[in-house]
C-alpha cells in the first residue's frame, strides 16, 4: 500500500512528464491476463477482478490529518494534473468557458466536482463505505464541471438530444421531457467528448458491478437493469455504443487515463482496448477475446484523431544553426506564426502577491481588504464573489505608497449564475471611476492589466449592480512596481499567415548573435501558444556541404508573399526581383 502523504510531490513529477511529453507508460505485463480468452459475462467478471483495486483520493480539496498534520491530496489537486489544457486553463467537458485552477490546489471558481455517472444511481449516501465510497472518489468517474451545467444535468441519463430546449450552453445540451424522444429528460455532451462519457459509463458498470444500481428507484429502472452483467437498459446501451464508436479515444482521453493510473493504480480497459466494449455490449458478444489482435491506445504508436478542442504548439524539432521546424495541432483553418527575439530589461518589485483569493488569503494580507458585500464563492474556496443580492461589493488595495509606475493585474469573470458583470476601478478614493471593465458574458476568466502612476496609494475595484444576475468573481490579484519592459522584435518575414498546415521550417537570420528565440502560433479563435528554442550561439554559415555555395537559398513568407533569397537578392515565387 502506498503512503498517501507522499503522493503530492511524486504525482506532480510523474503527471507533469506524462502530460508534457506525450510518453505513455506501458501497461504492466500480464495486467489483463485474466481476461484473455474470455467472453461475455466471464470477460466482464475478469475485468472487474482486474480493475476494482487501487488507491482512491480524498473527495474535495486537500487537507491535513490530525494531530500529526500529514498532508493528503484531494480531487482538485488531481484535476490540476488530469484536466488541464496546454495554456493552463481547466479542461471542462461541460462548457466552453475558460477558467483556471488556483495555484494551491483549491477548487476553481464556477466549477464543481461532477460524477459523470450520477452517484444516486447506486444509492450513495455520505455514510457509505466499501465499493460505494470508492466509486464516489474514483477519478475516472469525476470531472471538473461548469456549475450551471452540472446543476441542470442532475441525475438524468445520457441520450440523443433533439432540441436542447432544457439547457444549451454551446457545448452541453439537454432535452426537456416533452421534447425528448425517450419521454424523459436526457443530456448530450459535445461530439468530441461523447466517447469519453460512454467509456466512463462502461467502466463504472465493470469496476463497480457489485453496487446495487437502480435498486428501489422506479425512475432509475427506466435506465438500469437488475443484471450485474449489462447494467444498462438496451436503449441506453445503444446510445453509449453510438457515442463510443463515433468518438474514438483521443489524445486528451488517453493522457488523462495515464495520469489517473499513476495516482490510483488501476486502469480503464475500454480506453486501453476500445474493442472490449463490443465483446460485452456490442457486435462481438459471444466471441472470446484475443488481446494480441486488439488495438491498444496506451502506446506511443497509437495515432488518435486530431484534437481540435485544444491548440498545442510542439517544441522545436530539427534544430540546427540554420533553423528549426515549428509544429502545432492542425484542425484546418488559418494560423498566424510569429518568430521573434525577446529582450527583457529592468525588474518588478511585487507589492501585492495573491495568486489565490479566499477569505483566509485576504485576512492574512496587510494590503488587501473587502468592502460592502463579498463572500467566498459557493463553488470555490479560492475566489471572492463581489456583490450579494442587490448590494455592491468591492476589493480594496491600500497602503501601496507607489514611488514608481506600477501595474495592477487581476483575473476576473462573472459569477457562475450571473448574466453580466461590471467592474469600476477608482484610484486614491476618487468618486469617479478611472477605468470601467465590462466582463464577457461567456463567464471566461480573463487577465486584466491596469497601469498605476507613481503616487497611487489605494485602488478600489467595485462590482457594480450587486444583483444575482450581475455579479463578478475575483480569482487572483497582483500589484507590480518597477521598470520592467519587454522588447519584441520579429524576424524578417514574420508574423506570417499559414493555412491548413501544421508545420513550418524557420530559417534563422544569417547575422544573428543570440542563442535564444521564441515562436508563437495564434488561431482564428485568438488562442495563442508559445515555445522557446535554443540554438548554437555561433553565427551560422547557411552553406550546404559539398555543394556549390551559389545554390544556397532561403524561403520565407512576407506580406503574404513567398520570398526566395539567394546571394543577397530576394525574389517572389514567380521570379520577380523584390527590393534592392
Amino acid at each position: 500500500m502506498r503512503q498517501i502523504h507522499l503522493w503530492r510531490g511524486l504525482c506532480l513529477v510523474v503527471c507533469g512528464l506524462l502530460l508534457a511529453g506525450g510518453v505513455f507508460a506501458e501497461i504492466p505485463t500480464g495486467y489483463y491476463a485474466e481476461a484473455q480468452g474470455k467472453s461475455d459475462s466471464l470477460l466482464r467478471q475478469a475485468l472487474y477482478d482486474t480493475i476494482r483495486g487501487g488507491e482512491r483520493i480524498h473527495y474535495g480539496t486537500q487537507g491535513y490529518t490530525f494531530p500529526d498534520k500529514v498532508y493528503y491530496p484531494g480531487t482538485w489537486n488531481c484535476f490540476m494534473q488530469t484536466d488541464v489544457r496546454a495554456d493552463g486553463s481547466v479542461w471542462d467537458m461541460y462548457s466552453n468557458t475558460k477558467r483556471y485552477f488556483p495555484y494551491d490546489g483549491g477548487s476553481a471558481c464556477g466549477l464543481e466536482i461532477e460524477h459523470c455517472l450520477p452517484k444516486s444511481w447506486w444509492g450513495w449516501t455520505s455514510s457509505d463505505t466499501g465499493s460505494s465510497k470508492r466509486a464516489y472518489q474514483d477519478l475516472f468517474i469525476l470531472n471538473p464541471s461548469d456549475g450551471s451545467a452540472n446543476g441542470n444535468k442532475s441525475n438524468y441519463p445520457p441520450g440523443h438530444v433533439v432540441k436542447g430546449d432544457k439547457f444549451d450552453n454551446g457545448s452541453f445540451r439537454m432535452d426537456s421531457k416533452s421534447k425528448s424522444q425517450y419521454g424523459w429528460i436526457c443530456f448530450e455532451p459535445a461530439e468530441e467528448y461523447r466517447g469519453d462519457f460512454a467509456r466512463t459509463y462502461f467502466y463504472v458498470a465493470t469496476a463497480y458491478a457489485d453496487l446495487p444500481f437502480g435498486a428501489g428507484n422506479a425512475d432509475y429502472q427506466r435506465y438500469l437493469t437488475d443484471s450485474t452483467y449489462l447494467v444498462f437498459k438496451p436503449w441506453l446501451v445503444e446510445v453509449l455504443l453510438d457515442w463510443h464508436r463515433e468518438d474514438p479515444v483521443s489524445e486528451k482521453e488517453r493522457k488523462r487515463a495515464e495520469v489517473i493510473y499513476s495516482i490510483q493504480g488501476n486502469r480503464n480497459p475500454y480506453i486501453d482496448y476500445p474493442e472490449l466494449v463490443e465483446y460485452i455490449w456490442g457486435d462481438k458478444k459471444g466471441q472470446t477475446v484475443d488481446f494480441s489482435t486488439l488495438v491498444c491506445t496506451a502506446t506511443d504508436t497509437y495515432q488518435p484523431a486530431e484534437d481540435c478542442t485544444d491548440l498545442v504548439l510542439l517544441a522545436a524539432d530539427d534544430v540546427t544553426e540554420e533553423g528549426f521546424t515549428a509544429s502545432w495541432s492542425n484542425c484546418s483553418g488559418t494560423y498566424t506564426l510569429d518568430v521573434f527575439h525577446r529582450q527583457e530589461t529592468g525588474s518588478w518589485d511585487t507589492i501585492v502577491n495573491m495568486p489565490a483569493m479566499g477569505s483566509s488569503h485576504i485576512k492574512a494580507s496587510d494590503k488587501v481588504k473587502t468592502n460592502g458585500n463579498t463572500s467566498t464563492t459557493a463553488a470555490g474556496t479560492n475566489a471572492i464573489t463581489m456583490g450579494v443580492s442587490d448590494r455592491d461589493g468591492a476589493i480594496i488595495v491600500y497602503d501601496l505608497g507607489l514611488t514608481l509606475p506600477a501595474l495592477l493585474q487581476f483575473r476576473s469573470g462573472i459569477y457562475k449564475t450571473a448574466t453580466a458583470g461590471e467592474l469600476q476601478i477608482f484610484f486614491n478614493d476618487r468618486t469617479t471611476a478611472d477605468t470601467t471593465i465590462i466582463l464577457p458574458t461567456s463567464r471566461d476568466e480573463i487577465w486584466y492589466s491596469i497601469p498605476l502612476a507613481a503616487g497611487v496609494d489605494s485602488v478600489t475595484i467595485l462590482s457594480v449592480g450587486g444583483a444575482t444576475t450581475k455579479r463578478a468573481c475575483m480569482q487572483a490579484l497582483y500589484v507590480l512596481q518597477g521598470d520592467y519592459a519587454v522588447t519584441h522584435t520579429s524576424f524578417d518575414g514574420y508574423p506570417c499567415t499559414l493555412t491548413d498546415i501544421a508545420t513550418h521550417y524557420v530559417y534563422l537570420p544569417e547575422n544573428r548573435t543570440d542563442s535564444v528565440y521564441f515562436y508563437g502560433i495564434t488561431n482564428t479563435k485568438g488562442e495563442y501558444r508559445e515555445q522557446k528554442v535554443v540554438v548554437s550561439a555561433t553565427t551560422p554559415t547557411f552553406l550546404q556541404e559539398a555543394t556549390d555555395k551559389r545554390n544556397h537559398a532561403r524561403k520565407y513568407i512576407k506580406e503574404q508573399q513567398i520570398i526566395i533569397e539567394r546571394e543577397g537578392r530576394k525574389y517572389s515565387v514567380i521570379g520577380t526581383k523584390v527590393g534592392q
